[in-house]
């Protein structure tokens, strides 16, 4: 849409991580019954902003009319979870675009969108200050899996017992016992969570990550369709799982995201692992080769392999690129699924 090069396409990138992590520090939406991705639409309004090149003003107005689009609640994410949930920030997305765009063409918003009476700051808890201090970059964690981020360690440590696991009569486990803090039985640990309905609650959920982590040895998108769930296999391990709300763990929580597994079978030794942070935690960093086949994971939907590689290998390099119609191709296709 802006025709940008590849290097401009970076600096783009920067100013909305650095907007986002602003934006999450400062706000607490879910404390007040709001999704975790409410101010987005304010925040990806400045982004789209600044990449039309916006002025002061115009980025001004597109802010206040993001902010008087709406928030979204945090229904998405109670009870049964259905496939909204996955389409909350995109949905916060196209109000900020939208709003970017109707500012550069000259409207203009409500004014005190933040402390006015019916601004945000009325309706999401936040911290005093924003931006006192700027967010640190190099703390982002980076998920490896397609799930919930409060599912990773979990996975992580499923995946370092299945070697062990694949060598059991999964129908001999009499017992799964995980530990974790409280925020990810809190998200991901509800009685919603033992029997999720949709693709979305699936990587929503506990048991379900650890069952098919310790059954299959690996996690990606068909892990969480239709197909996979209805495995008796998954199923009956699924209800094996004892979850534990660590007291320990939920004290070391943010600054580790620990999760601890036992595995109780007859005829066999305990199998036991545990994690203190997820893979793609700065203090386990993802490779470069994890990075690449993520990434060749999600274009396998929209492109051969050949194809991919290439893309991938031009994204390495992307601050050379001076058009991006190659990166923008795959999406720009109709793609039927079933």
């Amino acid at each position: 849409m802006a025709g940008l090069t590849g290097a401009q396409l970076l600096r783009g990138l920067y100013v909305a991580a650095m907007l986002s992590c602003a934006f999450s520090d400062y706000y607490d939406p879910e404390s007040g019954g709001f999704d975790h991705d409410a101010a987005a639409g304010v925040y990806t309004a400045l982004i789209t902003g600044h990449v039309l090149g916006l002025g002061h003003q115009e980025l001004v107005e597109a802010q206040r009319m993001a902010g008087a689009m709406g928030l979204n609640p945090n229904q998405a994410g109670e009870g049964v979870i259905t496939d909204w949930k996955h389409c909350t920030y995109a949905s916060c997305a196209m109000r900020g675009v939208n709003a970017a765009v109707m500012a550069q063409a000259g409207f203009q918003g409500p004014v005190d969108i933040y402390k006015g009476a019916a601004g945000l700051d009325r309706f999401l808890p936040h911290v005093d200050a924003f931006m006192e201090v700027p967010p640190d970059l190099g703390r982002i964690v980076f998920k490896r899996w397609q799930a919930l981020v409060f599912c990773q360690t979990a996975i992580d440590t499923a995946l370092e017992l299945y070697p062990a696991f694949r060598k059991l009569d999964a129908a001999s486990v009499s017992q799964v016992d995980v530990w974790a803090y409280h925020m990810a039985m809190v998200q991901a640990g509800t009685a919603d969570a033992a029997s999720p309905v949709s693709r979305a609650g699936r990587t929503h959920s506990l048991p379900y990550c650890v069952a098919a982590a310790l059954l299959h040895g690996v996690i990606d998108y068909d892990t969480f369709g239709d197909q996979a769930a209805c495995s008796p296999e998954l199923t009956a391990l699924m209800a094996k799982i004892v979850l534990h709300d660590d007291p320990a763990m939920t004290k070391a929580y943010p600054d580790k995201s620990p999760c601890r597994i036992v595995v109780q079978a007859a005829g066999a030794s305990p199998l036991e692992a545990r994690l203190e942070y997820p893979k793609g935690d700065p203090r386990a960093p993802l490779s470069d080769a994890d990075i690449e086949t993520k990434t060749a994971g999600y274009l396998s939907e929209l492109v051969d392999p050949q194809t991919a590689r290439r893309i991938i290998g031009r994204l390495w390099t992307i601050e050379e690129e001076q058009e991006l119609g190659w990166l923008l191709a795959p999406l720009q296709q109709e793609v039927r699924h079933g």
